[in-house]
């Protein structure tokens, strides 16, 4: 993305945030979302209000976005929605550190094809990570995954 692009792209995220207040994610965030993730016939999500329970869909990768890229702030776009428990499918693959600094508690990635794990990643709220048996080493995630909790690693059979 263009430099100025992202940086309006996350002032225009924030003012909606802002001014909904209730952190549901409204359809400048989905949108957002299908932009980065370049094809949204494919790309679909779900938000339950009373969980904070948010499903993102893909048949290809999925792109979260730490808006780094372009001059943006650094930060992830999850910040603008109150998600406490975040589910991943895609055949494609993802990149887990584009969560970094996020506060959800629970994030289910046993759908995810592929994982990415090359950095350390902060998630100051974790308490439970749920992979797919053999999709990622329980051992890679407790070398990159910090969180102020202690947390689990719920394995589940293909």
């Amino acid at each position: 993305m263009k430099p100025d692009l992202t940086a309006h792209i996350e002032r225009t995220l924030y003012y909606d945030h802002v001014a909904r207040e209730n952190g549901l994610p409204y359809p400048a965030f989905i949108a957002f979302l299908e932009v980065v993730n370049r094809h949204p016939k494919t790309f679909s999500s779900e938000y339950e209000p009373k969980t904070k329970k948010l499903t993102i869909q893909s048949s290809e990768n999925i792109v979260t976005v730490n808006l780094a890229r372009g001059g943006g702030s650094g930060e992830s776009l999850f910040r603008f929605i109150k998600v406490n428990e975040l589910v991943l499918q895609c055949l494609g693959r993802y990149d887990l550190h584009d969560l970094d600094g996020q506060s959800m508690e629970t994030i289910n990635v046993s759908g995810c094809s592929t994982l990415l794990l090359n950095k350390t990643v902060t998630l100051p709220n974790l308490k439970k990570i749920i992979i797919r048996e053999g999709q990622i080493s329980p051992e890679r995630l407790q070398q990159f995954i910090r969180s102020q909790h202690q947390w689990e690693i719920v394995i589940v059979k293909e």
